[in-house]
């Protein structure tokens, strides 16, 4: 490729200048990480199902929340004891040490544990890979990099997951279910050779010590969070969404088992559904996401997921009620779980990221360790349970199991609303005390531009010079009329400040 066309390429990605190395590793990296995440799956679901059953997810769901609890308990405890990068190279060898066993385990004849372990690990490998890549490229880029850089970064995974989930058939025929593992093993080998490059090419972003994790060691116990309203509401939130979605799962893994009884067929037909599930997914990231929650609010991107996921598992219920199960109930889930993978992975997890926006800095950090080493795991544990009790005890099927999603997802939805409602007034109340720091807010919907024209009337100096930094940062079409309104401000500092800006862009007001 021509200096000229690489010169232009990078200038519609947004790559500037410098920026060009350490992205195309990430942007391997990432590719490395679909690769894993999906083949480890491909192997792990349909050798589970195959041996196990649907009706014993429940047993999987708890174990899979105990060792990801104690996984990630220990990892915590190794990051504060060594050198960053040395982290993150331990975090992918042990990765990649741990599949090769796992693989030569299924070796062994007539023993089905090894499938379990296996199965338990796959949802172990995603906590840890995703610390792993997301942390990397969290040191890499500062705020306003990231906002830019991390949805190109992100997307080879996607990328990864369509092409080689359409691939999956032919690879299952060529190699066996089994030996999908070793392709697994293939992209953490690469995955790892990204990121030794990586930190040798950037050392010094690398070894020094973070200052979130400076803050992380400093917090002590979470004891207090949830006196916190606001707080209380963004668990409740997280923790019915996550008992939802596994009530979906179960629920679709429930007919598929029903409908594909050798692994080779389900790891075949799990590898499609993936793919055409990230081809919505990336639709959705770039066009749909952004839009709808700048346009109608974070309210309406709060409720987007549990409220139409509600819907098509109200049809699959009524529709299962009134003529059985059958071949039109799997369809119905399938598309049931379709969208609740799309919707959960763009519009709903873009919305939860805003909700952390009013928090500062260090009880913002807090607040996400919690809900991902402890809300989002006892949520996982307490959907095993509960789908125990309806599957094992009470002979639930799938189309009961659509009757507990609806009324799940409902609950969820009007705890979203309560939130998203409560969101403006946390944000005015941090902005009021001035306690957001140097963060740029990452995406903003209409409440929270409302929130920062509020906060340019503040009698505080302050204020308004932080409210004015996030509608430049936006950019928002407000903010050059903002600036001709402060330049009569009683206060010369705003004055002064609204002038150098005006210099500094070059604007005519």
């Amino acid at each position: 490729m021509s200096l000229h066309m690489q010169t232009r390429v990078a200038s519609a990605l947004q790559i500037r200048p410098g920026e060009g190395r350490t992205v195309t590793l990430l942007l391997l990296h990432s590719l490395f990480v679909g690769i894993v995440q999906l083949f480890t799956t491909r192997a792990a679901q349909p050798l589970f199902l195959v041996s196990f059953g649907a009706q014993n997810l429940p047993y999987l769901y708890i174990g899979s929340a105990v060792a990801t609890t104690v996984v990630g308990v220990l990892y915590a405890r190794l990051a504060a004891r060594i050198v960053f990068s040395t982290l993150l190279v331990v975090n992918l060898g042990a990765l990649l040490l741990s599949t090769c066993v796992l693989r030569l385990l299924l070796w062994l004849p007539g023993v089905r544990w090894p499938i379990m372990l296996l199965a338990i690990w796959d949802s172990v490998q995603y906590v840890l890979i995703n610390l792993e890549f997301w942390g990397l490229a969290g040191r890499l880029f500062n705020v306003r990099q990231s906002k830019r850089l991390f949805g190109l970064i992100g997307s080879a995974e996607v990328i990864a997951t369509i092409g080689f989930g359409l691939l999956t058939p032919a690879l299952v025929r060529l190699v066996g279910t089994p030996n999908l593992l070793w392709i697994a093993a293939g992209g953490l080998a690469g995955a790892l050779l990204c990121l030794i490059s990586l930190a040798r090419a950037r050392a010094d972003a690398l070894t020094v010590p973070a200052e979130d994790d400076q803050e992380v060691a400093s917090t002590g116990t979470y004891r207090g969070l949830l006196k916190n309203w606001y707080v209380a509401l963004i668990v409740a939130f997280t923790s019915l969404s996550w008992l939802g979605w596994y009530v979906v799962d179960t629920l679709f893994y429930n007919e598929v088992a029903a409908r594909y009884a050798r692994e080779d067929q389900l790891a075949s037909f799990l590898g499609v559904f993936g793919a055409i599930s990230g081809c919505l997914t990336l639709v959705s990231r770039t066009v749909v996401t952004g839009p709808v929650i700048s346009r109608y609010g974070l309210v309406v991107g709060l409720l987007a997921c549990p409220v139409l996921v509600a819907a098509s598992a109200a049809v699959v219920a009524v529709s299962g009620t009134v003529v059985g199960a059958g071949l039109l109930v799997f369809w119905l889930a399938l598309l049931t779980k379709l969208a609740s993978d799309v919707l959960e992975a763009s519009i709903h997890r873009s919305s939860f990221l805003v909700l952390y926006q009013p928090l500062a800095p260090r009880q913002r950090l807090r607040v996400q360790t919690t809900v991902e080493t402890l809300a989002e795991p006892v949520a996982v544990a307490c959907a095993g349970v509960v789908l125990l009790v309806l599957i094992n005890l009470l002979g639930f099927g799938a189309i009961q199991l659509a009757y507990v999603a609806v009324a799940i997802l409902l609950v969820m939805s009007a705890v979203g609303v309560v939130l998203g409602r409560a969101y403006p007034a946390a944000l005015l109340q941090a902005l009021t005390k001035r306690r957001l720091g140097s963060h740029t807010l990452t995406l903003v919907d209409r409440s929270t531009v409302a929130v920062l024209q509020e906060g340019l009337r503040s009698p505080h100096v302050g204020v308004v010079l932080y409210s004015l930094d996030q509608l430049e940062a936006i950019p928002h079409a407000s903010f050059v009329a903002s600036l001709q309104d402060l330049l009569s401000h009683p206060a010369p500092a705003i004055r002064r400040d609204v002038l150098l800006r005006i210099e500094r862009l070059g604007l005519r007001v």
